[in-house]
């Protein structure tokens, strides 16, 4: 499994979200000993990527609740009179 490509890039954000097994690890220090270093660097940024487009997703759906939760607040568009 540590020649595919996918796997190693889950290992890969395991270990950034800080729940890599001792295991999963040895796996994919073994890893980086079969693929290059820009391999790996591209690897390593196709993950980050993703972290940042799920953080902006969750940003977004976060401001869509708010405005939701200030709208229902003031009456929902209603005369809070």
């Amino acid at each position: 499994m540590i020649y595919d490509r996918e796997y190693v890039k889950t290992l890969i954000r395991k270990r950034a979200d800080a729940v890599i097994t001792d295991a999963e690890s040895g796996e994919l220090e073994a890893a980086q000993k079969l693929f290059t270093d820009e391999e790996l660097a591209d690897m390593v940024s196709e993950v980050f990527l993703e972290i940042q487009d799920e953080i902006e997703t969750k940003e977004a759906q976060q401001k869509k609740d708010d405005r939701r939760s200030l709208w229902t607040f003031f009456g929902g568009g209603k005369s809070a009179l």
